[in-house]
Order: C-alpha cells, then sequence, then structure tokens
C-alpha cells in the first residue's frame, strides 16, 4: 500500500477536490477519487481546515476581489466560500497583498506551516521574537563569557529551522514551530523545501495530526 493510504482514507474525505463518478457497481452508487499526487489547491486546504475544525460559525461573509473565483460546492456538499471566509475571519488564511484568496493556486510549504501556525494562535498577527530562540541558549554566557554570547547572539539571529530556511524569511517563525510541534518535518539533507508545492495526499496527512493533537482544541 502506499504511505499514504490510511491517511487519506480517513481524512482526505475533508479535503476539498474530491469527484464522484456514479457506478452501478458499487454499494454506494459512486466511485471516489482523491488524486493523493496532484497539488492541494488553497480553497481545497481551506475546505479541509473547515471541516476538521468544524469552523462553521464563523463563515460569515469576507471580501476577496477574486471571490467568483472560489468554487461555490462540489458532489461532496461542502461550501468553498463558506470555508474560505472562515480562513480569513479567523486570520487562518488571509489574502495577497493585493486582497486576493487565489483559491486555484497550489499551496506551498511556507504557506502551509504559516498556515499552521495561525490555528494554534487563531490569529493572522505572527512575530518570532529572536530574543525567544537567544534564551534557550542563556547557558552559553557561562561558558563563552560576554563577548562569546553575543557571538552566539549574532549566529542564532542568523540561523534558521533548516538550512534552507533564512531567519529573514516571512515565514521563518512559522516554519520553526512546524518543527519543534513535529507538524512538517525536512528532507534527509536538512531541507525545508519551502517553495516546493504540497500534494494532497501530504495535506491529509496534515489534517490527521490537526485532528489528533489535542494542543489545538
Amino acid at each position: 500500500d502506499a504511505w499514504y493510504a490510511q491517511d487519506t482514507s480517513s481524512y482526505g474525505n475533508l479535503l476539498g477536490g474530491n469527484s464522484r463518478r456514479e457506478s452501478a457497481s458499487s454499494p454506494l452508487g459512486y466511485v471516489a477519487y482523491f488524486y493523493p499526487t496532484a497539488n492541494v489547491e488553497r480553497e481545497d486546504f481551506a475546505v479541509g481546515i473547515f471541516n476538521v475544525f468544524n469552523l462553521s460559525e464563523y463563515g460569515w461573509k469576507a471580501h476577496f476581489p477574486d471571490i467568483d473565483q472560489i468554487t461555490w460546492s462540489d458532489s461532496s456538499g461542502y461550501n468553498y466560500r463558506q470555508a474560505a471566509c472562515a480562513m480569513s475571519n479567523l486570520g487562518i488564511m488571509v489574502g495577497d497583498t493585493h486582497g486576493n484568496f487565489n483559491p486555484k493556486q497550489a499551496l506551498t510549504r511556507a504557506e502551509l506551516a504559516q498556515i499552521l501556525y495561525n490555528i494554534d494562535t487563531m490569529s493572522g498577527a505572527m512575530m518570532f521574537s529572536f530574543a525567544g530562540a537567544v534564551k534557550a541558549d542563556d547557558y552559553y554566557i557561562n561558558d563563552l563569557g560576554e563577548e562569546g554570547f553575543q557571538e552566539r547572539v549574532e549566529e542564532v539571529q542568523n540561523e534558521g529551522p533548516f538550512y534552507d530556511v533564512a531567519r529573514s524569511a516571512w515565514y521563518c517563525g512559522a516554519v520553526e514551530y512546524c518543527k519543534t510541534s513535529l507538524l512538517l518535518t525536512g528532507d534527509p539533507d536538512g531541507n525545508f523545501r519551502p517553495e516546493d508545492t504540497v500534494s494532497r495526499a501530504e495535506a491529509a496527512t496534515v489534517l490527521k495530526r490537526l485532528a489528533t493533537d489535542e494542543t489545538f482544541y
């Protein structure tokens, strides 16, 4: 079986973007298609988050210039526009600099990390403090002295949670949060690949982690 078989079977139906085809041979009357290796689109992942946390009470109207591009509903009966509005109203998924939701755009790993961070805080504002990172290394001052400690401060400020995540990157704090929370991992070479897109199978696995992690409730 594929590595994602169990997760997609249990949680893939929560994502948007699934399709159904009538089938007389199926006891359900239809066959469902998940498309595990395809990129997950922003609106599909919004539907997944909406369903995992049952956010219907937050799905009041939000304004996006491209709201007409958001799918209205699908064969599962999911309301994509309500999900997108809930994401915006809670600050989980926000628009770009022009206010667009970009519903059909493939979700990147950097965006996914930011979304997961926003879910935990239920706020669109994400600030990562260098001081917090340095504080974890306070013991260095005893071994390195004041000058050595200040050098360590500079190192920490420039380090990232993965080799390819710069401390100055807008998603650095979110990626570090996801790493320490074990929600997202990097590749064997220590890279996060922030610009890579997220597959639907990977998105289903993330939904499973959200649904079974008590820290999110």
